[in-house]
């Protein structure tokens, strides 16, 4: 069997296929918006968690606590949205708390963090995980960092900024895995829907993204996927696998995330 070695994303099939995302590599997750990317990084985070590695996540759009309730919920197996609108069962509170409570008492971290404005680049974020001794971090996401060099044009700067956070996770003693979710615009997502499936260059900055990621990951759900709890999953880019693609359950209210096929595209 197949060695996965530095971060697993908690889906069995891709992570046997990509034998983890090693420490020093970096990996993208791209989607359209509303598809799930910041449930998927939570999940990612939290299986990353039970599997003993120290981890940081990132989340730079939604607030700490709403991150946490997400997590707990999917540890638990509780409705997020149920959670959310105040209506969960006395069961899954107590479920929740006693999760919540035990997560104190493991000894691997798991830390998420909001870093103020001006604390947002790749550098600091990065200074801060080499800080608590993490294995992986998990930016959410690639929209809401902190670039350098705002003379230069935009592209170019991501191009930089994605150039120095591949730099920092490889340097030293203890590399770093590191996925950073990056959403793709209406423009993307408009000609992903025209061919029923992501393209490396629907998304914007699509050569700078793939010069510096060692994978490019791409979550595509239709407006009926959506409504069914499923989604396509692509290896848009790698390094060192092959590219496949498989049509997976994508529930994002329960936190079940499974490959049911694979299936290949022909141009």
């Amino acid at each position: 069997s197949s060695e996965i070695r530095g971060l697993r994303m908690g889906f069995d099939v891709i992570d046997a296929h990509i034998m983890g995302i090693h420490p020093s590599e970096l990996a993208i997750l791209a989607a359209g918006p509303k598809t799930g990317k910041s449930f998927a990084l939570a999940y990612m985070a939290l299986t990353e968690w039970q599997h003993g590695r120290n981890v940081m996540l990132f989340t730079l759009e939604n607030s700490i606590q709403m991150t946490w309730d997400r997590i707990a919920c999917m540890a638990t197996g509780s409705s997020y949205r149920d959670w959310q609108a105040g209506q969960s069962s006395e069961a899954d509170i107590m479920r929740v708390r006693q999760w919540l409570e035990a997560l104190r008492e493991r000894d691997n971290i798991f830390i998420v963090a909001q870093p103020p404005p001006g604390r947002r680049s790749f550098d600091a974020m990065i200074g801060e995980a080499r800080v608590h001794r993490v294995d992986s971090v998990l930016i959410d996401q690639l929209t809401f960092v902190e670039m350098p060099d705002p003379r230069k044009a935009k592209t170019e700067r991501i191009g930089d900024a994605l150039h120095r956070l591949k730099a920092q996770i490889s340097s030293g003693h203890d590399p770093l895995s590191c996925v950073v979710a990056h959403q793709i615009n209406r423009e993307g997502v408009k000609a992903a829907d025209k061919v029923g499936h992501l393209e490396m260059y629907h998304l914007a900055d699509s050569a700078e993204i793939e010069r510096t990621a060692d994978f490019v990951f791409g979550v595509y759900a239709n407006r009926e996927d959506k409504h069914v709890d499923r989604a396509k999953f692509q290896i848009l880019a790698a390094r060192r696998t092959e590219l496949k693609n498989w049509h997976m359950t994508w529930n994002i209210n329960l936190g079940t995330y499974r490959a049911r096929s694979e299936f290949l595209i022909t141009h």
